[in-house]
């Protein structure tokens, strides 16, 4: 089945108030954009903020400060980027709204305000994690909680988050000067523990010194007893040779003696031998003269 695809007759001066309508269109639109002011980009932003559309709202606040620089351009814009979590960037546009002229005095106390809920919130962070460097967040948020007070002192919100701040800046030094005594007790123990374990080596080395000592000594003993035995054996062994050669000598001497007593005897015997002998030669001669004697006297008498 064909299907019949029917045109619109349309002349050209149809054509033409078509086209004139449109251009009209983009004046009028272009004319409100040139005619929209930074207060109405910033209540748009502001609009945007409420239906928690960040994003969008940031895209405003920015178009706002093209048009024309201001206190509530930069901090509505420092708080829309502080609610997508790039805390640093906000704080830079809190700054840049410090620099700019405030209509009310409580505006600048808004601003340290807020920036001193920052570094609370990053003090917080740090405490949960046990980062140390939470002290300086907190003692940065106390500072600006003071400048918000020094432009609003009847701020009790302000009021109460210093109280806050100054509570954990001293709960941390509290708790500094604690893990510092414990860290400084737990070195101290380690000293002591080192010390006693270097005493108990020392002693060891002492003991084991001493026992060398001891056994040093018990065989210098030893050796001395093994000397004075060698010593007694070589005296008994001396005095044994000594006497055996005094027996030596003894005996020598008596077979000398002997000797010369038996050399003595043998002369004596000798001597008396020839004594003997003598005496009876002599007691024969006499003899022999008493006979001749008697030989004679009878011869004489007959």
């Amino acid at each position: 089945m064909n299907i019949k695809v029917m045109t619109p007759y349309i002349n050209n001066r149809m054509i033409r108030i078509v086209s004139l309508m449109i251009l009209s269109l983009v004046c009028i639109v272009a004319h409100m954009s040139a005619q929209t002011s930074y207060r109405d980009y910033i209540r748009l932003g502001n609009q945007a903020f409420r239906n928690k559309n960040y994003s969008k709202a940031e895209t405003y606040y920015r178009k706002s400060l093209e048009k024309a620089p201001s206190l509530e351009a930069f901090y509505n814009m420092a708080n829309s980027i502080v609610y997508q979590g790039q805390d640093s960037i906000a704080v830079e546009y809190y700054k840049k709204a410090l620099q700019q002229e405030a209509s009310k005095i409580e505006h600048k106390a808004y601003i340290y305000h807020n920036m001193g809920n920052i570094f609370y919130a990053q003090g917080m962070m740090c405490m949960k994690s046990k980062n140390p460097n939470s002290q300086e967040f907190f003692v940065k948020a106390a500072e600006l909680y003071k400048s918000a007070l020094r432009h609003n002192p009847n701020d009790n919100e302000t009021r109460y988050n210093l109280a806050m701040a100054q509570y954990l800046i001293k709960k941390n030094q509290n708790n500094n000067k604690d893990n510092k005594e414990n860290k400084d007790n737990k070195d101290k123990n380690k000293d002591n523990k080192d010390k006693d374990k270097n005493k108990d080596k020392d002693k060891d080395n002492k003991d084991k010194n001493k026992d060398n000592n001891k056994d040093k000594e018990n065989k210098q003993d030893q050796d001395k007893n093994k000397d004075k035995d060698q010593d007694k054996k070589d005296k008994n062994k001396n005095d044994e040779k000594k006497e055996s050669d005094d027996s030596k000598n003894k005996k020598k001497q008596n077979q000398n003696q002997d000797k010369q007593d038996q050399s003595i005897d043998d002369k004596t015997m000798i001597q008396l031998l020839n004594s003997a002998q003598q005496s009876e030669k002599n007691v024969q001669m006499k003899i022999k003269k008493t006979e001749n004697g008697h030989r004679r006297g009878l011869n004489k008498d007959w």
